[in-house]
């Protein structure tokens, strides 16, 4: 297991990337990681991170495998998020103007567990003037207290373009999706 020990920097993870960085995750393997923040990737400040033919499998931080903040782009294409732990996204966090598209990916049996039993978006938490997209992705046996698979609040959208969404749970509200003040749901099939 590898751990992120406290350091000079407010936010850790086993990547952490500030103030116009590109971060590309090609054909890798994140396996058993921990950071107070994000168990494998911070992206903040108007970083763009690509996920591409990757496997995050049981990495455990605030945001499960990645925290974005501060007008950022995340990337996952034909990525595999499985079995994370956050205490809000369990697999990914997002804040502030972040942008996430994920494409071909599977987000399976992570969840969002918190002690104060808030938790919220067992796949995907986002809040704050954010953009989610999934295309032909698929959300299976996620969870948290609000939004099995996603939790979106305060300004922004979610579109959702040939996924599928099975056995997520959620049970104070949003068993796949639990959006909340000034967010606009698409879903199509195409």
């Amino acid at each position: 297991m590898n751990y992120v020990p406290l350091s000079e920097y407010e936010y850790r993870a086993t990547i952490y990337t500030r103030k116009h960085i590109k971060v590309w995750n090609i054909d890798s393997v994140f396996l058993n990681n921990v950071g107070a923040d994000a168990g494998v990737l911070y992206v903040g400040s108007y970083v763009s991170a690509t996920n591409l033919n990757s496997t995050f499998l049981n990495n455990n931080g605030f945001a499960g495998v990645l925290y974005g903040d501060d007008n950022v782009m995340i990337m996952n294409k034909e990525s595999v998020f499985k079995l994370n732990k956050g205490e809000d996204g369990g697999s990914i966090y997002m804040v502030g103007g972040a942008t996430c598209v994920n494409t071909d990916s599977i987000f399976a049996h992570n969840f969002a567990s918190s002690n104060t039993g808030s938790s919220t978006g067992g796949a995907i938490h986002g809040r704050h003037d954010v953009e989610i997209t999934n295309s032909r992705s698929n959300f299976i046996n996620n969870s948290a207290n609000y939004g099995g698979a996603i939790y979106i609040k305060t300004k922004g959208s979610c579109t959702n373009i040939d996924s599928f969404y099975v056995d997520n749970s959620a049970p104070s509200g949003g068993g796949a999706i639990y959006i909340r003040y000034y967010v606009t749901l698409i879903n199509t099939r195409t």
